[in-house]
């Protein structure tokens, strides 16, 4: 388990380096269709809830939580390299995680410290969304923010994305044995009517009564 406090110079080049190398070991497959098997699996979760939508998006979040767990967990080993407590350090452990997952840069992303009405978080914005490529040839199933809720329920498109990586992350936060466990949502959603793709990793002391 990870001793560390604070991830130093020498832990973040291994960061940048390892998760190249870990990409490129990793089974690929194109981002179209990964984009239509993700729509797949949309569509049928909506069947299987009667056509509920937001039903539909939170089981595709739960599996991504499960699923996204299931992988940080194999890794945790070597990623005990780049790990420390400091919540402050979870920025850069997010920007490595992404790649990991997607093979793409996160290039903006913000720490943001706890406030009288905002617990403490983390935001990163992205330049394009993938997963919304094959919507432009969908012509059964509508998902804007209506349909899906976003509002109410916070689920979008990209709920499936934000639960793969919230159970990553909580997988490392318990590792190192972090006071904090953490929730992420895509929290602006081009579907959604968005100008771009936004998720947000909320964190919350785990004896508080946050759910």
């Amino acid at each position: 388990m990870a001793e560390r406090e604070k991830v130093g110079w020498f832990q973040r080049f291994l960061g940048n380096i390892g998760k190249h190398f870990y990409w490129w070991k990793a089974k690929k497959m194109s981002a179209l269709m990964m984009t239509y098997d993700f729509l797949e699996c949309v569509r049928i979760l909506v069947e299987l809830n009667n056509n509920d939508i937001p039903a539909a998006l939170e089981d595709f979040r739960e599996i991504g939580k499960s699923a996204g767990y299931t992988v940080a967990t194999e890794l945790l080993g070597p990623g005990e390299l780049i790990f420390s407590r400091n919540i402050k350090d979870v920025p850069f452990m997010l920007k490595v995680a992404w790649f990991i997952f997607f093979g793409e840069e996160i290039k903006s992303i913000k720490f943001h410290d706890k406030t009288d009405t905002e617990p403490i978080k983390i935001t990163w914005t992205l330049d394009r969304c993938i997963f919304c490529a094959a919507l432009k040839k969908e012509k059964e199933l509508v998902f804007n923010r209506e349909t899906m809720k976003t509002d109410e329920t916070k689920l979008t498109y990209g709920s499936v994305v934000a639960g793969a990586m919230e159970g990553a992350l909580n997988a490392i936060l318990e590792y190192v044995k972090s006071p904090y466990y953490g929730k992420i949502y895509e929290t602006k959603c081009l579907q959604a009517g968005d100008p771009f793709s936004e998720y947000t990793a909320y964190f919350y002391e785990k004896d508080s009564n946050e759910n």
